[in-house]
């Protein structure tokens, strides 16, 4: 695939069982955007890692797959149950499709992720940072900041997953900058969570937006960051606290998303595509988003915020596009499941 262009996404789907085992599939389309890798990390039910892999399209454990792709991920825990479950005794936990797009002018994107269990992180590395900190690549410090709280989050777990970004982001030695927002759900289906910048989540239950994050921004076209020469902290971003329930659907997502696509659209998508699983969301949601992107014309929710700041600007934002779609569902034989994007 040296030298062509396109983008390639695959299900990784896990057989449950007492070897948990990992199959990838794909096919190219050429659209204008690199191909993106995850890494996959895969537990036995004694919680042991297997080993690793070295077949790319099937494997046993670790496998680095397509950045498009289908996750069943949580923590491993009994809740009391309620009159209304469907499945008293089966825990809620998320069910997890993720889907990236680079920008449609860059080799690479700049955006990294991990799901970890029930626990979610989308991080976007700011371009802008090498005015202030000299040459540098934008993509390292978003990833070294999402490896390193997905790493803390297996330890702590899910309810400490604000902890484990602070901590990141106090280790993280690389230049750079990048925006954050992070979700866990514990075994009470309670989410908690930060969100520092312009990325963000959406809940959707019923039909309608129960919580949406909103943009933390300096002015615009310059949001709150994390960095090493970065005035803003974790503890200054939108806390997120709520009680999740069966068959909402949470949302996370860089800023690829949210300027190109319009929150009743991205509801819309969730119902339509809510039956076909997380998977489908995700998808449907990346590509619309991805599309939008490159569109000089269509109605946009960049657009709307140029105008309002007095800015020119119509159509789409060019930007990477990472987005994370978890149904929360009582899923029997569960395994938990690590992936981080690895470009």
């Amino acid at each position: 695939m040296k030298g062509e262009v396109g983008f390639v996404f695959g299900i990784a789907g896990c057989q449950l069982g007492k070897n948990v085992r990992g199959i990838c599939g794909g096919r190219r389309l050429i659209q204008g955007v690199n191909v993106g890798r995850v890494a996959v990390r895969m537990v036995d039910g004694d919680g042991g890692e297997s080993e690793e892999g070295e077949e790319p399209r099937k494997v046993v454990s670790t496998v680095r797959i397509p950045l498009f792709g289908k996750i069943m991920g949580g923590e491993a825990a009994v809740d009391e149950g309620t009159e209304e479950d469907l499945m008293p005794g089966v825990p809620l936990r998320m069910e997890c499709g993720f889907g990236f797009y680079a920008h449609p002018k860059k080799q690479t994107g700049e955006d990294a992720f991990f799901i970890e269990g029930c626990s979610v992180g989308v991080f976007d590395g700011v371009t802008g940072v090498q005015a202030i900190v000299g040459k540098v690549d934008p993509r390292l410090f978003p990833q070294d900041l999402a490896r390193i709280t997905a790493d803390k989050v297996r330890v702590l777990g899910p309810q400490s997953v604000v902890k484990a970004l602070i901590e990141a982001a106090d280790e993280v030695k690389t230049p750079g900058a990048s925006t954050a927002v992070v979700v866990g759900m514990d075994d009470k289906a309670r989410v908690f969570g930060i969100h520092l910048g312009d990325s963000g989540v959406i809940l959707v239950r019923d039909g309608k937006i129960a919580f949406r994050t909103t943009e933390q921004m300096k002015s615009f076209g310059a949001p709150y960051q994390l960095g090493s020469k970065s005035p803003y902290n974790v503890l200054m971003g939108q806390n997120i606290q709520f009680k999740a329930k069966e068959n909402d659907w949470i949302i996370i997502a860089s800023d690829g998303l949210f300027d190109n696509v319009f929150d009743q659209t991205i509801v819309d998508v969730v119902q339509a595509k809510k039956q076909e699983g997380a998977f489908a969301v995700a998808e449907t949601l990346g590509v619309m988003a991805w599309e939008n992107c490159q569109d000089t014309k269509i109605a946009t929710p960049y657009a709307a915020a140029a105008r309002k700041a007095g800015k020119s600007h119509s159509g789409g934002k060019l930007d990477d596009v990472t987005v994370v779609a978890c149904r929360v569902a009582r899923i029997p034989d569960w395994t938990p499941v690590s992936i981080f994007s690895d470009f």
